[in-house]
């Protein structure tokens, strides 16, 4: 069960999805990690979803297609349910963030999660800093490898659009931006 004194410690997760719409599509993946306040990156979530919605309205989704998640690994796939008390302790216990994160809580919510408390969005904090040019003078959000690349160049990572793996690098890129003075107060 999640920590009751958990201060210095935030729970950093991700997603990985049958559609953009969470009323369209399914959670295929779910991973978090918790990142404490010294760096310290612990596994919190690793599962593998089996979709509820029929099989062939998912069966040819952009992860199954690109990423090294399977049909078969998803059939035998455990059910959001199964997981849920779990998760939901986690949620509850920890604040929550994840790269693009009002995507991943509005996928948790609209699947009947409650998050206690949302913190700075690492994307778009990425954004401000990178300065991407986008339309009608708004920065555009990086992609996570872009991000990625600019604050770790040379370092030769290739994100591989998996849940576990995906919030454990933002985890590290989190603690990136609170070296540079983002998030203080929260780690």
């Amino acid at each position: 069960m999640a920590e009751r004194n958990a201060v210095n410690k935030i729970l950093v997760l991700d997603l990985e999805t049958t559609d953009l719409k969470p009323a369209i599509g399914d959670i295929l993946e779910i991973g978090a990690v918790l990142l404490s306040s010294d760096g310290t990156i612990e596994k919190a979530v690793d599962e593998i979803i089996k979709p509820t919605k029929p099989v062939e309205m998912w069966c040819d989704c952009w992860c199954l297609r690109n990423t090294d998640l399977t049909l078969a690994a998803v059939l035998a796939g455990q059910t959001l349910d199964e997981v849920r008390d779990f998760l939901q302790g986690l949620l509850q216990c920890y604040s929550v963030t994840s790269y693009n994160r009002d995507f991943d809580i509005d996928y948790l919510t609209y699947n009947g999660f409650a998050v206690r408390r949302r913190i700075a969005c690492p994307m778009l904090i990425a954004s401000d800093i990178m300065k991407l040019q986008g339309s009608y003078n708004n920065y555009r959000w990086p992609k996570f490898q872009a991000a990625w690349d600019y604050f770790f160049p040379g370092n030769g990572y290739k994100t591989r659009h998996e849940a576990f793996d995906d919030a454990w690098h933002v985890a590290r890129l989190i603690y990136k931006l609170k070296e540079l003075g983002y998030y203080e107060g929260v780690l």
